[in-house]
Parts: C-alpha cells; sequence; structure tokens
C-alpha cells in the first residue's frame, strides 16, 4: 500500500514537472509574440487606408497616372511588415511602400491599408469577409468622384485574401474591379497553409490572453472557405492579370525550421506562371534595395500590369479615331489637298471693329433677340477694313489682347464670326490640327474637343447632358468602354484643361432659343463652359449674358 502510494506520487509529480516543462517552453517560446502584442504599440499603429506616397506633392509630376494598394498579411505589423534590412548596417531599414516603389514609379499613388490581424493575445473577433468589407468600402470613399485611376493590388500573405474578399463583394458590374489592371499576391495562401493548425493549436493554449483562432482556422489547407472564395474570384476577376509569388526557403524560428508556409501550389491560385522567390516566407514582401532580385520582380511585374489611365486612353481614341491625318486633311474647291502650313492665309483673324452708321440704332432698337456682344447685327454683317494691329496670330488667341472696349483680357471664352465660305471649318480643322500635332496651347489645355453642333438636331433632347454628346460624338465605337470615356472626359472639364470647340453655333441657334430640354443642354451645359471657341455666322446671335464672351473676332473674306 505504501509502496503504491510512493509509486502514485512519483507518477503525479513526473506529469507535473513535465507539464510545468512544456509549458516554460511554450512560454519562452510565445513570449517574444506577446512581447510584440502589447496594447501600448497596437495603438499607435495605423489603420484603415493610408496614402503613403503621392505624386502630386512632387514638383515634377502634378497628378497621380495609376495606384498601388498594398494589403499586410495576418499578425503583421501594418509599417514594419514592408520594412527589409538595409545592405549597410548603419543605413535605416528599407520600406517598400515609402521608399522602393516611390522611386521606382514616381507617377503612381501608393496607399495601404492597414487591420488589425493579430490573433494571438487580445485579437479582434473579426472574419475575412469583414476586413474585406471595409477595405472596400474604403477605397471607394477613397476614390470619390475623382478621375479613376488604374489600379494595382499587392497583397502579401492573408492580405491577399482581403483583396480577393473585397473584390468578390464589388462584383464585376464595380468601377473598382473594372479599374483593376492587375493583382500581386506574394505568398497568399489561396489554398491554405498547413502551419495555421500548429498556430491553432498556439492559440488555444493561450486562450485566456485573449487569442482568437477564427482567421487561423480558416486558413486550413484546402478550408473549403477558400476553394469557394477561389471560385467565385476565378468569375469575378476573369481577364485579369494575376501574378504569383511563392517562397523557396523554409522559415526559422528560434533556429526551428517550421517549413514554407505557403507551399507552391497553394501560392499559385489562378495565375499562369507563379513566380519563385529565393527566400522565406517574410522575405517575399522586405528587400534591401532597388537591386535586390525580390524587389527586381515585383518592378517588372508592375511595370507589365500598369494600364494608362482612362482619361489617357480616352485622349488616344481621339487621336486615333477622331484627329487622324485624313479626318483633318483640307481640300481647295478643286479638290486638290491643302497643306496645313499653307492654310495660315486662308485663317487671318482679326478683331472686330464697331462701326456706327446713321441706321444702326434704328436696327437696335428693332432687334429682340440676346447679343453676346456690344455689336450689332448690322454691324457683323458689314466688312471692316482692319488695321494690321488688330490682327490676331492663331497660337496667340488665348494671349493678353486689348478688346474694342479697351479692356485688357486673358481670354478663355472666344466667339469667332464668319460668312458661309469663308473657312471656319478649316480654320477648326487648323485649331486641332496644331494643338494635336505642334502642341499649340499646351500649356493651357490638355485635350480639344471639336463639337459639330449640327449633330445636335438629331439627337434625343430629354435628358441630354455633356456625358452624352461626348458617348454619342467621340466614343461610340465600343459601348461599355465608350461609356467609360465619356464619363471620364465629363469628369475632367472639373480641371478647367480642355478646350471645347463647338462649331457652327448659327445651325442650332433657332434650338436655343426654344423652350426645350436641348435648348437648355445648350444654354445651361455647353455654353457655360470655362474654355470655348464657338464659330458662328454673323446673322446668328448666342445668349450668353451671364457668362459674356472674352473676345469676339470675325474671319475676313
Amino acid at each position: 500500500m505504501i509502496s503504491f502510494t510512493i509509486g502514485t506520487w512519483s507518477s503525479w509529480a513526473l506529469w507535473i514537472a513535465t507539464t510545468v516543462a512544456l509549458l516554460l517552453g511554450a512560454y519562452r517560446f510565445v513570449a517574444p509574440f506577446i512581447a510584440r502584442l502589447k496594447p501600448s504599440q497596437r495603438n499607435s499603429r495605423a489603420d484603415g487606408l493610408n496614402v503613403i506616397y503621392d505624386p502630386s506633392g512632387n514638383n515634377d509630376i502634378v497628378e497621380p497616372q495609376f495606384e498601388i494598394v498594398a494589403v499586410h498579411g495576418l499578425g503583421a505589423h501594418p509599417e514594419h511588415t514592408w520594412e527589409g534590412k538595409a545592405i549597410e548596417k548603419d543605413k535605416p531599414r528599407v520600406h517598400l511602400l515609402r521608399h522602393l516603389l516611390p522611386r521606382a514609379f514616381p507617377e503612381a499613388r501608393i496607399v495601404s491599408f492597414s487591420y488589425n490581424s493579430d490573433w494571438l493575445v487580445d485579437a479582434p473577433e473579426k472574419t475575412a469577409q469583414q476586413i474585406g468589407h471595409r477595405l472596400a468600402e474604403s477605397l471607394a470613399k477613397h476614390r470619390g468622384q475623382a478621375l479613376r485611376l488604374p489600379i494595382i493590388f499587392i497583397g502579401h500573405s492573408f492580405g491577399g485574401i482581403v483583396i480577393k474578399k473585397a473584390l468578390c463583394e464589388l462584383g464585376r458590374s464595380s468601377s473598382m474591379l473594372e479599374d483593376t489592371c492587375g493583382i500581386i499576391f506574394p505568398g497568399t495562401p489561396h489554398q491554405g497553409s498547413s502551419l495555421s493548425i500548429a498556430a491553432s493549436l498556439l492559440g488555444k493554449l493561450t486562450a485566456l490572453l485573449g487569442s482568437n483562432t477564427a482567421l487561423l482556422l480558416s486558413l486550413q489547407s484546402n478550408h473549403s472557405q477558400l476553394s469557394d472564395l477561389e471560385d467565385e474570384f476565378r468569375r469575378v476577376a476573369a481577364g485579369k492579370q494575376i501574378t504569383s509569388f511563392y517562397e523557396t526557403k523554409p522559415t526559422f524560428y528560434k533556429g526551428l525550421s517550421i517549413g514554407c508556409i505557403v507551399n507552391r501550389e497553394s501560392a499559385r491560385g489562378f495565375s499562369k506562371d507563379p513566380i519563385s522567390v529565393d527566400t522565406d516566407h517574410a522575405g517575399l514582401n522586405k528587400f534591401s534595395g532597388p537591386d535586390h532580385p525580390g524587389f527586381r520582380e515585383i518592378r517588372t511585374v508592375i511595370q507589365k500590369l500598369r494600364a494608362k489611365l482612362l482619361i489617357k486612353q480616352a485622349d488616344d481614341v481621339l487621336l486615333e479615331k477622331h484627329y487622324r491625318s485624313e479626318n483633318l486633311r483640307i481640300e481647295r474647291l478643286s479638290g486638290e489637298e491643302l497643306s496645313m502650313d499653307r492654310c495660315y492665309i486662308n485663317l487671318a483673324i482679326v478683331q472686330q471693329v464697331q462701326a456706327k452708321t446713321p441706321s444702326q440704332d434704328a436696327w437696335v432698337a428693332t432687334e429682340k433677340a440676346p447679343k453676346s456682344s456690344p455689336f450689332s447685327l448690322l454691324a457683323r454683317l458689314r466688312v471692316e477694313t482692319l488695321a494690321d494691329h488688330n490682327q490676331v496670330h492663331l497660337k496667340d488667341l488665348f494671349s493678353q489682347h486689348k478688346r474694342s472696349d479697351g479692356l485688357e483680357v486673358f481670354p478663355r471664352r472666344i466667339l469667332i464670326r464668319g460668312r458661309a465660305g469663308v473657312g471656319k471649318t478649316t480654320l477648326c480643322k487648323r485649331m486641332v490640327h496644331d494643338c494635336v500635332n505642334g502642341g499649340m496651347w499646351r500649356d493651357l489645355f490638355d485635350r480639344v474637343l471639336w463639337v459639330p453642333l449640327r449633330n445636335l438636331k438629331e439627337r434625343p433632347a430629354p435628358g441630354y447632358n455633356l456625358e452624352r454628346l461626348f458617348f454619342d460624338e467621340f466614343f461610340r465605337h465600343g459601348d461599355r468602354p465608350g461609356k467609360l470615356f465619356a464619363e471620364e472626359t465629363s469628369k475632367a472639364l472639373k480641371d478647367n484643361r480642355t478646350l471645347l470647340i463647338l462649331y457652327g453655333w448659327d445651325e442650332v441657334n433657332q434650338i436655343a432659343t426654344a423652350n426645350s430640354d436641348m435648348s437648355r443642354f445648350l444654354r445651361n451645359e455647353l455654353l457655360r463652359q470655362p474654355n470655348i471657341i464657338i464659330t458662328s455666322r454673323p446673322s446668328a446671335s448666342v445668349p450668353v449674358q451671364d457668362q459674356p464672351i472674352d473676345l469676339e473676332l470675325e474671319t475676313p473674306t
């Protein structure tokens, strides 16, 4: 009996000693994690969407041309996770988003999405779906009504799952997905990770400290949630350029190898040619400098993925479809082509001179239609002999001028009158040609839109607006892309760098004076644009009382 008791106590003592040893060993293993997860450190972390670099703050580049959105992984610090050790010991750490990408792509806006991804000690009760929803909402608010930028996503590890959740929630019809020109997945566990089981056990051991294993368990190898997400993502992101990176070296902790956290098959997703990187899992987003092999791979992929700004694509359509040399060709009455460099002979634009005649006052008294200038209809119909100092060269059209009333102006709203056959069409072609091919007025305008107003007579009026005008006139070649280009061209008017050439006001003069939807569009939208050149025959009146013409000119016969 005594021997049995002693033996029992010996067994219990051995069990207790073993348990204590295991707990101490586990504590020593977990302690570094716990130290990094102190509340005081977490509270200082960035949260949500943060603009890391914006070229608009750079003196050399005004507006960003595309956007890079980076999302960190599970249990990662949103700032330090992108930092790599510098080659030289005394140098500061190298940050992928703050240092390397802005130098490689100074025209890109760099944005990071931060979230509390802790799973060990005092972890939040969150799912991948909730985090993805927050990313989608944050991006929608961030982009707002501004010009749409092409997006390249970078999702390290679990950050790739968050990106997939966000894009699947938005769906194929969203502008965000349309603007996505590529997604980079460094070490994303599309089919899970075998390490999640061991990490989950660690989380359960520290459950009393607030650890949460929900996110970890969702990353088990071949988990049904991951498979369902991959199926949905392939449907939503069909046609998008996807590039995956995977590690080839195991991860070590405390000298012990825990293997490759995400193997090749799980990391590839539906990337056709996944790229191997000679590093461990943490090294997929940490680089020592611009010559680091891993960063060179990332840089090469971004160069291939990046797309033109949507408004730049719209500008290309204008050049390729509407402003080619054959569209701007000028012919003599004989049918012989006239070279552009000789067109100046027929384009002598002169300032109109007010001519007072005995019958002018009587004519003005009987005229009821509103006028765009102090000149009477009789004066417009007269052909004046003009002094040389009144002539205006085309390139100087927007330079400072002295009007007939003595006021010095830098005109932005210009009216050019001319009789039939004096060369108004030739004038418009020459203006477009010199803007597109010669860089005329480039310091003032990014694009010129030549709008033949006669086309408006055949178009339905209800709800007509500038976006529909641009679609009908320039982008009807493709339904969905055309509508996007028209929308962006309309948005670009806010930047005050678009010149509209409204050709043939006399063609719509009667419509503009009627009480109709189209007349309201003409008067309240089209004529209110800040940068316009209107061409018209002398007999037509232009109703612009509240926004007067800055300079009125005439093409002589």
